[in-house]
């Protein structure tokens, strides 16, 4: 089945249902690029006087006029002028912003403001961006400020699309024809500070092609170059190197021994001893289905618990990259104490002593490697708990473009989805403290 006429149509009818709340332009000119007036070129000064007039020129927007580009498409153009801030996606500032100014089918300049935000595992991995690979999303507003639509690219073609949210049911309607889509919300913080929430639309047709053409204007190159041609600098510019990765919840804790942590259970016997295993999430954004938000990633920890006539024993960890900055991505592993980690949900198991003792033997001896993708705290927890017999509740989400994982995200969002029963909470709390090491 050919599914490329099926998505143009898919196309053509978001965008024009997006572009009917900016009623002083033509639909065909939703996104950049787009369909401009043929009857000349369009001069940076006639942008500049145009710009002028408009009243959101004058508070607290400066215009980079002298590294305005023009950018051809087909016998007009349209210009792209650079604006200070940046965007942050991940916990992470990065990204830049555009001001495109073009003219519709009638002849009147428009202006459309553009958030371009390369993926983070993309972006730090690379520490560049490139048109022929870009990784990433581009968010177009109106003159008001308002999201009109968006698109999404992986290895510089387009591979989604962007929408505001309506804070409902997404539609799946376009599912039943096009199954390798699908719908996911997700937000991030423009560089005014403001929480944007969003949908948006991932395919897994990484190739698909809309018909234009990086090199020509309509690809991501036709949002313009990163300023002064570098790779997306962060603010305060350090030779366009990538960005710092966020900081982890819990990373500053105490690095301590597992063995240690864990030979302290032996002081309790097996028979008679009642043993729980704990696993608590930090979720990015609590209550959302989000992979990031105001928890950073969020973090996964465990706790283990043994009690025996009265006295009980718990230990709480975690598991961590031994680095920082863009280290951390991949990086040795160490194993922190969790003591009053802030956690949103929890879900507990009652297990028998063999298993608890293969649980804490795991711990005592983690895998040598963090990495923030293939290997992470959501993934240790996970292995740690299969080798005790326990299956926690689906914990793969999405990491990043066409990237699917183990995220603290992802395992809440499914322990949410069980509701509070006798061994989940989701009420959220504080781990408190452990035992620390028996010496």
């Amino acid at each position: 089945m050919n599914r490329k006429p099926i998505l143009l149509t898919l196309l053509l009818l978001l965008l024009a249902a997006a572009c009917r709340k900016d009623t002083t332009i033509n639909p065909d000119n939703s996104l950049i690029p787009g369909k401009t007036d043929t009857s000349g070129i369009l001069t940076l000064q006639q942008v500049k006087d145009w710009f002028r007039k408009q009243p959101v020129s004058n508070p607290g927007i400066t215009m980079d006029w002298a590294n305005a580009e023009s950018i051809p498409r087909g016998s007009s153009n349209y210009w792209l002028v650079p604006m200070p801030g940046q965007p942050e996606l991940n916990g992470i500032k990065q990204g830049y912003r555009k001001t495109a100014f073009l003219r519709d089918s009638t002849g009147s300049i428009i202006s459309r403001h553009l958030d371009i935000i390369p993926d983070a595992a993309y972006f730090q991995r690379k520490g560049k961006v490139t048109t022929a690979d870009f990784t990433g999303r581009v968010f177009i507003y109106n003159n008001n400020k308002q999201l009109l639509a968006g698109r999404i690219y992986v290895n510089g073609k387009q591979a989604g699309e962007i929408k505001p949210s309506t804070g409902e049911h997404l539609h799946t309607d376009a599912l039943q024809l096009v199954e390798d889509c699908q719908w996911h919300d997700s937000s991030y913080t423009d560089a005014d500070g403001v929480l944007v929430i969003y949908s948006e639309k991932i395919c897994s047709y990484s190739s698909y092609d809309d018909g234009f053409n990086p090199t020509e204007g309509g690809g991501p190159g036709s949002f313009g170059n990163p300023p002064a041609e570098d790779p997306i600098a962060p603010q305060g510019g350090n030779g366009g190197s990538s960005p710092e990765p966020s900081n982890l919840p819990g990373e500053d804790g105490q690095k301590i021994d597992p063995k240690s942590y864990m030979d302290c259970f032996g002081t309790l016997p097996d028979i008679g001893s009642k043993m729980t295993i704990t696993v608590y999430v930090q979720e990015p954004a609590p209550g959302l289905p989000f992979n990031v938000g105001p928890n950073s990633v969020g973090h996964t920890a465990i706790g283990l618990t043994k009690t025996y006539n009265g006295q009980s024993i718990t230990q709480v960890v975690g598991f961590y990259p031994d680095a920082t900055g863009k280290s951390k991505m991949h990086a040795p592993s160490r194993i922190l104490d969790n003591s009053d980690l802030e956690y949103n949900v929890s879900i507990q198991y009652d297990v028998i002593a063999s298993s608890f003792n293969r649980i804490a033997s795991f711990i005592s001896d983690p895998p040598d490697t963090y990495d923030a993708f293939s290997y992470n705290c959501t993934n240790f927890v996970v292995d740690a708990c299969k080798t005790g017999g326990i299956s926690l509740p689906d914990a793969t989400g999405n990491m990043g473009l066409m990237q699917t994982g183990m995220v603290p995200g992802a395992l809440g969002s499914s322990i949410r989805n069980i509701g509070n029963t006798g061994n989940t909470n989701t009420s959220g709390g504080t781990t408190g403290e452990t035992h620390g090491p028996c010496n």
